[in-house]
């Protein structure tokens, strides 16, 4: 195509997202309800955008897809603060001024629905699902103080990394390791972040960011014996669909359970990353190669060197060997994969 090709077809792409948003931003008339918005956070590639898009089949609910995508609000100038690819090391203030963004429909709006004649969309709307990705540490303020319903989506961190390594994500290891406290995750963790250097595989570094990505959140979530967060996996989520919305609608009160089982086997449609052959299996109904793919590209002796990794971070959401997460983050009885 050449270079001129491509920075044709980057600005046409550009050019089309401008005029996506821009229906977005004026196609809906939203007035909050009593109900409380819904706050998804997750790591990137964790599924959160299909969860977002099952809740979006609610009537009167519409999405607000990424509203901290950098990118976009430094071309748009409207983010209070100083747009970055991740927030982790905000202050009191910080973190109130970007609650208040967050529910300031009228500069979110446009990272909403985009396609007017979609079956899911509502011309008036009383109540949003917001996904957010790479902001999980502050998970303890959202719950605390933000008056967001809080859902914390989490995923196995190999095929996590795996899939964030093909799509050429940053992993931000430096950023998220110099914004926490090394008194968060201890003296063994740091000693793995120190030794991680040019040698060491991407792999690697991807699934360290993903223990300093979670562990706040994790520990926030683990031992309490009552939190005002509804944590669910990835993994259960394809392969027990039934009883984790079941239970996701019966917590946030989300009427038509129906409709959103009728779309757990249709591909995302905001996203255009999943694979042909992925796309094919779910509509088959494949459930169990979503969650068990990843295992073609790692040996066991890589997925055991993976995992001193979560051990030096003290973290076991998930162990070797097992596709699913511990039986604490599971809403039913294990399936098998």
């Amino acid at each position: 195509m050449g270079l001129f090709g491509d920075v044709v077809t980057r600005v046409g792409r550009a050019a089309r997202q401008a005029v996506k948003r821009s229906i977005a931003a004026v196609g809906n008339r939203h007035r909050p309800g009593e109900e409380n918005d819904l706050l998804i956070l997750s790591s990137p590639r964790s599924g959160s955008t299909w969860l977002m898009e099952l809740i979006y089949t609610q009537p009167g609910i519409k999405y607000i897809d990424e509203p901290l995508a950098k990118h976009i609000l430094e071309a748009e100038n409207i983010f209070p603060l100083k747009p970055c690819w991740r927030y982790v090391d905000l202050t009191a203030t910080e973190k109130a001024t970007l609650t208040d963004y967050l529910k300031n429909d009228r500069l979110v709006r446009r990272f909403g629905p985009r396609n007017v004649l979609a079956d899911e969309y509502d011309y008036f709307t009383d109540r949003r699902v917001l996904k957010l990705i790479r902001t999980c540490s502050l998970l303890p303020w959202f719950a605390e103080n933000s008056g967001f319903e809080v859902i914390y989506l989490i995923r196995h961190p190999i095929p996590q990394a795996l899939s964030a390594i093909r799509r050429d994500h940053d992993h931000h290891l430096r950023a998220y390791s110099s914004a926490l406290s090394s008194d968060v995750y201890g003296t063994e963790a740091q000693d793995v972040i120190d030794s991680l250097d040019a040698t060491s595989t991407v792999l690697k570094a991807f699934v360290t960011a993903w223990c300093l990505e979670n562990i706040v959140p994790l520990q926030y979530v683990t031992g309490r014996s009552e939190v005002n967060v509804f944590v669910l996996t990835y993994e259960e989520l394809v392969m027990n669909p039934e009883v984790v919305l079941e239970k996701l609608a019966a917590k946030l009160r989300l009427e038509r359970l129906d409709r959103m089982m009728e779309h757990v086997s249709t591909p995302s449609a905001v996203t255009d990353t999943t694979t042909h052959e992925t796309k094919e299996r779910i509509r088959e109904g494949d459930r169990g190669y979503l969650v068990r793919k990843w295992k073609q590209q790692v040996t066991e002796e890589q997925e055991n060197d993976l995992f001193s990794i979560l051990d030096a971070f003290d973290v076991d959401a998930y162990r070797p060997g097992r596709f699913l997460a511990q039986g604490r983050f599971l809403h039913g009885k294990e399936v098998e994969v």
